[in-house]
């Protein structure tokens, strides 16, 4: 087994791995719990799963829990340190301007960390053409915290309503009340990463009528805890006007977002998979894929993928929003 160590990598014999297996040895399990999962071979690179434990430095990793691991080594394997060359190229792109719109139930834990990676934008150094669209759906915790932060976001308008209506009614009021063309839909839990709209504006392009954000889950409250990547229907970016044509979502407690994705399909438009992880997608006991009346696993969202499956008109006959937004 291979630990690499600034400049050098420093081979531990199994005996030495098992015997901190055995001994269930806190050290082992805090610091070695990648390299159980994975033993690299001679001359191999080793990434960890955990970037927490680890920060790059000239091109390999270096551990920052224990400096004496070199004492135990058995073998030192020198190797040339070669530098890392940046895969980020900055990319010209068209500034587009945007409505970014977020549904919140039971979100006051979460909703700042939301607002706040959407102030970090890179995207926004050079384009301050946007609106942040916030949706309150009849949560008065959610609008206390929101009061209290509102002071620290440009762009941000609120829209409340006394009695919760299911987020997608919410979004398609929000979506019916905005002022730009392109519109982005994300959670209230959610976390941008700084290049989320750089990254996705820029696939966002005018051959392509949809895209679907890439994220990764993360346990809830531990960032580092993740899980796998994918492309969920929920984290999307679309045309307002296309929407609007299809009369939006339909008013299902759940599963509309797919339903969208499916109709945009359907009326022959493009939909664009993105290839990058661009948000941290929060799992936590509040979600909605939990709840046991519309989570992944109720009756409910059973018979909403049915509708789905079995659904022959594309556009709704009619867009449904509420009358009650303050």
């Amino acid at each position: 087994m291979i630990i690499i160590l600034g400049d050098k990598r420093w081979r531990f014999p199994d005996k030495q791995i098992k015997s901190w297996d055995s001994k269930g040895n806190i050290e082992y399990q805090n610091i070695h719990f990648e390299f159980k999962r994975k033993r690299t071979k001679r001359g191999e690179q080793f990434i960890p799963d955990n970037p927490n434990n680890f920060k790059e430095d000239k091109g390999f990793f270096r551990n920052k829990n224990n400096k004496n691991l070199q004492d135990i080594a058995v073998k030192e394997i020198p190797i040339e340190s070669t530098p890392i060359e940046s895969t980020v190229k900055e990319t010209p792109i068209e500034s587009k301007k945007i409505s970014i719109c977020i549904s919140a139930f039971n979100a006051a834990e979460y909703i700042e960390e939301c607002l706040d990676s959407i102030s970090r934008q890179t995207y926004f150094n050079s384009n301050k053409n946007y609106e942040i669209l916030l949706g309150i759906d009849g949560c008065f915790e959610t609008l206390n915290k929101v009061n209290l932060i509102k002071y620290k976001y440009n762009n941000l308008k609120i829209i409340n309503i006394s009695k919760n209506s299911g987020p997608y009614i919410m979004l398609n009021t929000l979506i019916s009340h905005s002022k730009y063309d392109t519109i982005c839909v994300i959670g209230a839990d959610d976390i941008m990463l700084d290049d989320f709209l750089v990254t996705n504006i820029n696939e966002y392009k005018e051959s392509e009528n949809f895209v679907v954000v890439k994220c990764v889950n993360f346990n809830h409250p531990n960032k580092n805890d993740r899980g796998c990547e994918y492309n969920p229907g929920g984290t999307i970016i679309f045309s307002r006007n296309i929407f609007l044509s299809l009369n939006g979502f339909e008013i299902w407690r759940c599963g509309a977002d797919s339903d969208l994705v499916d109709r945009f399909k359907r009326n022959g438009l493009s939909i664009y998979n993105s290839n990058k992880v661009t948000i941290l997608r929060r799992i936590h006991d509040h979600n909605l894929i939990n709840s046991e009346k519309y989570g992944i696993k109720s009756k409910y969202r059973k018979n909403i993928q049915k509708l789905i499956r079995e659904r022959k008109d594309t556009t709704i006959i009619t867009r449904t929003v509420t009358e009650n937004a303050m």
